[in-house]
């Protein structure tokens, strides 16, 4: 395979571009045509006459073609508005989806994040029955144990318990 010359291919490419450059121009005797332009863009040319919205729903009528005009009105039949239109759409992606979702792997993830804190007198009955009997028991006096009530945890204190969770599945077939 033999090199393209870049000095001829540099040439000829200016050659090219100033030959299109050149059909851009137009002969010394160019007059600019006059055209009538109304003063206002809002209002309508002299002579043409007011169209209804109506007639601008019909325009296809115009080409005077029956199998145009048979599927114009069948689309207009079976499309009453586009808000129905996606709609549909919407509701075909997601059923397209919800088939095509068992062949890909099913991932669950959970997290979870709880601030809690339990009232001094959440167990006190409790306690008071099981201290008591302890007590009793023990040294034959009615002295409350405090290590009972203090094993149950900081009683009074706000604590955070946190859970997060992983769960895949595959089913290959």
């Amino acid at each position: 395979m033999r090199p393209i010359p870049i000095a001829g291919t540099r040439s000829g490419l200016a050659a090219a571009g100033a030959l299109a450059l050149s059909a851009c121009t137009v002969g010394p005797d160019y007059r600019i045509p006059e055209t009538d332009t109304p003063a206002q863009w809002q209002a309508l040319p002299a002579g043409a006459e007011a169209r209804s919205i109506a007639d601008l729903t019909q325009w296809w009528h115009g080409f005077h073609d029956r199998k145009l005009n048979r599927l114009i009105e069948r689309a207009l039949r079976q499309n009453p508005d586009l808000a129905a239109a996606e709609a549909r759409f919407k509701a075909a992606r997601s059923e397209a989806t919800g088939a095509g979702a068992g062949y890909w792997p099913q991932l669950q993830a959970l997290g979870a994040y709880q601030r809690e804190r339990l009232s001094p007198n959440a167990f006190k009955g409790i306690l008071n029955s099981i201290q008591d009997q302890a007590a009793n028991l023990g040294s034959g006096a009615n002295q409350a144990n405090p290590g009972v009530l203090s094993s149950v945890g900081p009683l009074g204190q706000p604590f955070d318990l946190f859970l997060a969770g992983f769960d895949s599945a595959w089913e290959l077939d």
